[in-house]
């Protein structure tokens, strides 16, 4: 694999130079908020984005926190089938 350099524009760089959160390096930083992007665009999991970014799940899911972006969701669908499944326990014991 051959290894590209890349130019930031100076603004971004000092825009991620500020997000220590992300990491120490700059490089790490980038890293970080492309698996973020990639994980927000539904391109890939959860899990998956956390090992681009060479975080643990348990850290990718703090950051994802940090900025406000849920790292799960719960659909409608899923809320239907939550409620059905406590009335039919409910009646169980009725």
């Amino acid at each position: 694999m051959t290894m590209e350099k890349i130019k930031l524009n100076e603004d971004l760089t000092a825009f991620m130079n500020k997000l220590a959160f992300l990491g120490d390096s700059l490089e790490e930083k980038v890293n970080v908020s492309l698996s973020i992007s990639l994980f927000a665009g539904k391109q890939v999991s959860l899990a998956k984005a956390a090992e681009l970014a060479n975080k643990s799940l348990t850290d990718f899911m703090d950051i994802l926190k940090k900025i406000n972006i849920p790292w799960c969701e719960y659909t409608e669908d899923m809320k239907n089938s939550d409620d059905l499944a406590v009335k039919l326990i409910l009646h169980e014991f009725v």
